[in-house]
């Protein structure tokens, strides 16, 4: 299964930026999240990225199955706040956000 250089930087970009930074451009990861998804995970989101494009019929990964299973990947690898708890603030509300400041290769 090929995936192309820049979709594996894709895969990384989208969990650095799931981690809180006082350089983020994210206000919600400052205020909604205490731990990202860890290294590990990148490894998980890229066999499961494999996985998608193989039933989808390919044997290359494209951006928009990273975008496709990278909620379900990696929702539960981030650790919220208290904030994010009382406001009712869910992972999948943080990913979409992370998913959609992420450049796509």
């Amino acid at each position: 299964m090929y995936v192309d250089y820049k979709i594996r930087r894709y895969i990384v970009a989208i969990g650095q930026n799931s981690h809180y930074t006082r350089y983020t451009d994210l206000t919600i990861m400052n205020e909604m999240v205490m731990h990202g998804a860890s290294p590990r995970s990148y490894n998980h989101l890229l066999a499961m990225c494999r996985a998608v494009a193989f039933f989808r019929g390919r044997d290359y990964v494209l951006p928009s199955d990273v975008k496709y299973i990278a909620t379900d990947v990696l929702h539960h690898r981030i650790v919220r706040t208290i904030r994010a708890e009382v406001e009712n603030v869910a992972s999948d509300q943080i990913l979409a956000e992370v998913l959609r400041h992420t450049p796509i290769p």
